[in-house]
This record gives C-alpha cells, sequence and structure tokens, in this order.
C-alpha cells in the first residue's frame, strides 16, 4: 500500500511558506497577547488616576489641617463647646473665599463641606478633570478629660472623594491632630 503525501508548500525562494490555518492560528495567538497587554495597560491607568485623586486629596486635607492648626487656641475651644461658632477656613480654589456648609452658610464644626477642584486644564486653557472633595471638621476639647494641667483641642478632619475607575467607589479618610497651649511655668 502507497500512501500520497502532499508536497509542503514553497515560495518562489523554495523555503517552506504558512499555510492558511497556522497563519490563523498566529493571528489568534497574537490577538489575544494583544487583548491581555492591553487590558493591564487600561488598568495600570486606572491605578495612576485613582492614585492622583488619593493624593490631591490627601494634600487638601493637609491643607485645611494646617489652617486649623493656625486658628487662635481659644477659636478652636469656642467652636468644640458649641454649635454655632464659624470656622473660617479658606477655599482652595483661591480667590479668599471662605468655605461653607452645605446649606450655603458659614462652615461649623461637625457639618460637610464639599469643594470641587480641577486636576487639569485642556489645550484652550479651560479647567479639566473636577474633583467633588468632601470633609467635616470634627472638634473635642479635650481640658475635662486630660488630668494634666495642657489645655488641647484634638482636630479630626474627615474627608472623602469618589474615584474616577467607574465603579462608584468612595474613598474615605481622616487625618488627626492636637492644638494645645502649654502652660509656662
Amino acid at each position: 500500500m502507497h500512501t500520497f503525501r502532499f508536497p509542503a508548500p514553497r515560495t518562489r525562494a523554495g523555503r517552506p511558506a504558512f499555510t492558511l490555518v497556522e497563519s490563523m492560528v498566529s493571528l489568534g495567538v497574537f490577538t489575544v497577547v494583544c487583548a491581555g497587554i492591553f487590558a493591564v495597560v487600561l488598568q495600570m491607568r486606572r491605578l495612576a488616576e485613582n492614585n492622583v485623586h488619593e493624593n490631591t486629596a490627601l494634600t487638601m486635607a493637609q491643607g485645611y489641617l494646617e489652617q486649623l492648626r493656625s486658628l487662635p487656641y481659644n477659636d478652636l475651644v469656642t467652636a468644640a463647646n458649641s454649635g454655632s461658632a464659624h470656622l473660617r477656613l479658606l477655599s482652595a480654589n483661591g480667590g479668599g473665599a471662605l468655605l461653607t456648609d452645605a446649606s450655603g452658610g458659614l462652615l461649623n464644626a461637625g457639618e460637610w463641606t464639599r469643594e470641587t477642584v480641577f486636576l487639569d486644564r485642556d489645550a484652550a486653557g479651560r479647567d479639566s478633570q473636577p474633583m467633588v472633595f468632601r470633609f467635616r471638621v470634627d472638634l473635642t476639647d479635650l481640658r475635662p478629660v486630660t488630668t494634666i494641667q495642657a489645655n488641647g483641642v484634638e482636630i479630626t478632619l474627615a474627608y472623602e472623594i469618589t474615584l474616577p475607575d467607574g465603579r462608584g467607589r468612595t474613598l474615605r479618610r481622616s487625618l488627626r491632630t492636637v492644638r494645645s497651649v502649654v502652660p509656662n511655668y
């Protein structure tokens, strides 16, 4: 019994050529590899954008915390013990505007405020990539709870942002510090 074998296709130069099936398999493997690389690049971009938003929010929170620490100590004690004492914090958007609460009144301790900052500008110079930054300041007078002679106010700044990854996840963080007055002897 004799078996007939087809000869391998050859190019004009005499080298073996690829068949249609081999070409389709190669193209399929190449497509899968490219799709995987594209997915990794998109995930890295999402993570980078989330990091930019997180770092911007942290920087803003630290700036507001520094503003709070620079307020006169007696104003902080009054705001910690009274719900009607206003916190005079300047907006991060510049212009010297005071921050307001959600209803538009002056900001008090324990109330949420909201500010929109823009992370970039387009080619025409218009602001783009808005980020909504919300925060609340809680003040605790430490004089009644300490046994030492120092006076202090604990400042807690809770903040939140919505991450731009398309899933609507909200990042919630807080910073704390103490503004104190130590007596001189």
